[in-house]
């Protein structure tokens, strides 16, 4: 005897009421019904199922109907219901009812419905979709990735539709069909149902977090499904009317149904889309179906299927809707939001040979996302060679603007400002204030990596300006991303964690994730440079996990990178080594020049602190190779300082002497007096050691004044005491004291305690003899004192590295 352990709502009582609830219903929609005369059939088969068929027929025009909108005749979808039951007829009603009160481009439209009494059937009359259904649609052509994701997003957006509805609808048996358009709209509202919102609860509660609503036109719920456990065969098995088990939630199994439920339904409609597959195409028998979703049994690998791990945004998408608990599963508003940034192009209705330049740039598009850059650069220059020959203006902009984003990504500016200023004159022929902003920002990226920071300023500004005439909120988080970097570099750190936060914002109100970890990695430098280090590694960290779930190959090395110089400045030397170690390598995989010397500049730093002096010389002149090749002015200015350290620190003084010099200049041709004061500083202490102690103390003084205007206490601190100690070594007394006594109020508020007592025990020491006419010979001691501090600046010197 069959045991109910998982029933659902039992079906209500099909007395009289509910056949007047019905026959109430088709009433009110009477002017929706349809003459049978006004029918032809066309194929009588197109579906056979074991309570609904589906034909295909040709419909007359009525005069003045709408519908029709040119020609006496359009092609429709004849879906016949079995009314042999009083459930039956209220299913039927209720499905017409729900149709006739929405309306959307991705949900079939309900053209109107007829009855025929004498065989206890009727039909629901639907505009007729040319493509057939999803399954037969993907599985008809060799269709492309961005060509499936468009299919996706034309679910999705239907379903946010339904979803967004109040009260919303509970679709429960996702189905669709592909138009003459080539878009997908959703059918088959058969188990379609309104419901109410509940307050979230938790999890383990047995009560439903979202239950069917009670519909007032037909007096009850609709029949759920109902799973039953026969204890004699030891089997589940599943009673219910027109619902597909393949797509089904667990727990509408174990009767919480709920708008999740449409969620996990959804992602099977992924996996069928990218693979071609039905959900657990292996399993062929109804209750060993029913025990695999039941039991929670584990889902398919999405990121190792061929068709679907080019696009790992979208398997972490359907990863995410195949959550076990209804409750951590994503609403569809976030769903859709998250879709809208995934690469698509609707599929050619041609199929031609030659794909469109549109398609091209989709797919080129996708390969950049997950860094790869030559798959990227060999698409969007196809696209731009075809678009230029059909003198399609539109679109050779959009490739060209694309080609200069690829070419700021492989280190080669020159190429990517060409490209950038090619589609900036393109966007400004048309007076595209969206097209314009976006090359201004990736004109502002290449002056940026190239250290010309005024006009990557002036150049992110502009585009801020065109994309607020636009009106478009992306843009202007790109360029408030571009100034963030810029204020960083210039040392205005709380304007640059407003440019961020503001970002950051808008990113995650858009759903653009790659975007929300750039802002993150960003604010995590701007920590690191205030000295907020737990702070920068946790936002590091959290950029991290989102560039590994959507596949941000190029966002994620980056991330490792600045962890690393988080954990270089907390001490933590394996940790960094590490981070730098596989920052290097990824950078080295995808090409990236650039990353894989800035990683090498951190590893030569970690050789440096533990005296390796001569593996740090090595990395180093590497690192200072590339950055030279590329053309990365600032980077090979932070390499000769590392470089002209070490050379110190071996007591090479002339080679120290010479490269500090270097690293000076190449500061300065970056504009970064940040950069400047600290190798100023180094000069300063290396021409003191050679005795040179008027060029010493001009490069202290410089050092000094540098630090004070951009706020580097550090640096300016440290310079103040050696020109204490310079002005001491002349007997000029007063001068010293004067010069310690400034140091000691910085560093009381700067929160060095070591550098503090070393300041006040030269001041104390400079203020008593400074009253005296002998030498002070006591404080000679002091230059020992210094000395042991010296590593301090190790700490300062990160303070202007990226």
């Amino acid at each position: 005897m069959a045991m109910p352990i998982l029933s659902m709502n039992q079906p209500g009582n099909e007395g009289p009421e509910w056949q007047q609830s019905a026959r109430k219903v088709l009433d009110d929609l009477s002017h929706l019904k349809i003459h049978p005369g006004r029918l032809t059939m066309v194929k009588l088969s197109v579906y056979v199922g074991r309570r609904t068929s589906v034909a295909h027929a040709s419909l007359m025009s009525a005069l003045g109907e709408e519908v029709i909108t040119s020609g006496r005749t359009i092609d429709v979808a004849v879906k016949e219901v079995s009314l042999h039951s009083s459930s039956q007829s209220k299913s039927f009603a209720h499905e017409a009812k729900i149709l006739s009160e929405i309306s959307h481009p991705n949900v079939v439209k309900l053209i109107g419905f007829l009855e025929d009494e004498e065989s206890k059937s009727a039909s629901l009359i639907f505009a007729w979709e040319a493509n057939g259904n999803v399954r037969e649609f993907v599985a008809s052509g060799k269709w492309e990735i961005p060509e499936r994701v468009s299919l996706i997003k034309d679910v999705m957006c239907g379903l946010h539709y339904l979803h967004s509805q109040e009260p919303p609808i509970l679709h429960s048996d996702l189905k669709s069909a592909i138009n003459s358009e080539s878009h997908a709209v959703l059918t088959d509202f058969g188990s379609a149902r309104r419901i109410r919102r509940y307050p979230a609860r938790d999890p383990s509660s047995p009560k439903v977090e979202e239950t069917p609503q009670r519909e007032p036109s037909t007096g009850a719920n609709l029949e759920q499904p109902r799973v039953e456990y026969s204890a004699d065969t030891e089997t589940l098995t599943l009673s219910a009317p027109g619902y597909t088990l393949r797509w089904a939630a667990p727990e509408v199994l174990a009767d919480r149904p709920g708008l999740p439920g449409d969620i996990w339904s959804f992602a099977w409609v992924c996996w069928e889309i990218m693979t071609n597959k039905l959900p657990y195409s292996e399993i062929d028998r109804r209750e060993a179906l029913i025990a695999y979703i039941v039991l929670s049994k584990p889902l398919p690998s999405v990121r190792e299927q061929e068709q679907t791990s080019p696009i790992l945004q979208l398997c972490s998408l359907i990863v995410d809707c195949w959550n076990f608990d209804p409750t951590k599963r994503p609403d569809a508003a976030r769903c859709n939001a998250l879709l809208e940034w995934m690469p698509s192009a609707v599929p050619s209705a041609d199929r031609a040979e030659v794909r469109s330049p549109l398609l091209l740039l989709k797919i080129g598009d996708m390969h950049r996302l997950q860094s790869r850059l030559g798959e990227a650069l060999k698409s969007f220059q196809r696209a731009l060679d075809i678009s230029r020959h059909t003198e399609d203006h539109k679109t050779t902009a959009g490739a060209t603007l694309l080609l200069g984003d690829v070419y700021k990504d492989l280190a080669r500016l020159p190429e990517a400002e060409l490209h950038f200023k090619n589609a900036l004159e393109l966007y400004e022929r048309e007076a595209d204030r969206t097209g314009m902003g976006t090359a201004l920002v990736g004109l502002g990226n290449v002056y940026d990596a190239a250290s010309q920071t005024s006009k990557a300023e002036v150049h992110y500004n502009q585009a801020l300006d065109a994309f607020s005439q636009a009106n478009n909120d992306l843009g202007r988080a790109n360029a408030m991303v571009g100034l963030g970097r810029i204020y960083k570099g210039q040392s205005k750190l709380v304007q640059a964690a407003e440019s961020y936060d503001k970002a950051r914002e808008i990113y995650v109100r858009i759903g653009d994730e790659m975007g929300r970890a750039n802002t993150l990695l960003g604010l995590g430098r701007v920590h690191l440079a205030q000295s907020q280090a737990k702070d920068a590694e946790e936002k590091c960290k959290e950029a991290q996990e989102i560039y590994i779930r959507i596949g941000g190959e190029l966002g994620r090395a980056n991330a490792l990178e600045t962890l690393g110089d988080v954990y270089w400045a907390r001490s933590m030397d394996p940790d960094a080594a590490s981070c730098y170690v596989e920052a290097a390598e990824i950078y080295g995989r995808l090409r990236y020049p650039q990353g894989q010397a800035n990683a090498m500049l951190g590893l030569g730093r970690i050789h440096h602190a533990h005296s390796e002096y001569n593996q740090a010389e090595l990395v180093y002149r590497e690192a200072l190779d590339i950055y030279t090749r590329v053309g990365d002015v600032l980077g090979k200015a932070n390499t000769l300082a590392w470089l002209a350290d070490t050379y110190r620190a071996e007591s090479r003084y002339l080679n120290a002497e010479e490269t500090y010099a270097q690293a000076n200049n190449m500061y300065t041709r970056a504009s970064d007096d940040l950069g400047r004061s600290s190798a100023l500083l180094g000069l300063g202490q290396v021409r003191q050691a050679l005795s040179k102690i008027a060029e010493a103390e001009a490069a202290f003084t410089e050092a000094a004044n540098l630090a004070e205007r951009v706020g580097n206490q550090g640096v300016q601190s440290q310079a103040l005491m050696y020109l204490g100690l310079i002005c001491g070594d002349r007997g000029d007394y007063r001068a010293a004291e004067k010069r310690f006594a400034e140091a000691v109020v910085i560093l009381s508020g700067f929160g060095n305690e070591t550098l503090l007592r070393v300041a006040q025990r030269a001041l104390e020491g400079y203020q008593k003899h400074a009253k005296e006419t002998y030498p002070i010979f006591i404080l000679y001691p002091l230059r020992i004192i210094f000395s042991f501090v010296e590593w301090i600046r190790r700490v300062f010197h990160l303070l202007w590295l990226r």
